[in-house]
C-alpha cells in the first residue's frame, strides 16, 4: 500500500487533485507507519495513539515522524519520496514493484469483483 499511496502522490500532483494528494498523503503516512510497526512487532490501538506508537519503535527510519508530518503538511512527490524511500531503504520487505503493483489492482481495485471490502475499507 505505501508504494501505491507514494505512486499516487505523483498522479495527484500531475492532475493538481487535491483530493487525492491529501488521501494519498495520509495513507502513505498510514501505511509506511504500519510496515515499521510490523517491523518492530507493534501494534497500535487506535490511529490517535499511532505516532505515540512509532516514537516507542526502537528501529525506525532516521526522521521518520518529520517525514510524515512533512508528507501531511506539504503534500508532494517531493515530500512523498523522502518518506517511501526512507521506509524502503530501511528494510529488505521483499516485494517487488510489480508484484505491488499487482496485488493492488487485483485485491483493492477489483475486490468489488469477489463481493469483498479492500484493505482500504477494513
Amino acid at each position: 500500500m505505501a508504494f501505491i499511496q507514494h505512486w499516487l502522490m505523483g498522479e495527484a500532483e500531475r492532475h493538481n487533485n487535491l483530493y487525492t494528494k491529501s488521501r494519498a498523503a495520509s495513507q502513505l503516512v498510514l501505511f509506511a507507519g504500519r510496515l515499521v510497526l510490523a517491523y518492530n512487532r507493534i501494534f497500535f490501538p487506535y490511529h490517535k495513539w499511532f505516532y505515540e506508537y512509532l516514537k516507542r519503535c526502537p528501529k525506525k527510519p532516521k526522521g521518520l515522524i518529520d517525514k510524515m508530518n512533512l508528507v501531511l503538511s506539504e503534500p508532494t512527490t517531493q515530500n512523498a519520496t523522502g518518506l517511501f524511500k526512507s521506509v524502503q531503504e530501511f528494510h529488505d520487505w521483499q516485494v517487488p514493484d510489480i508484484e505491488a503493483f499487482l496485488w493492488f489492482m487485483e485485491e483493492v481495485e477489483w475486490s468489488w469483483m469477489d463481493d469483498k471490502a479492500c484493505l482500504e475499507d477494513w
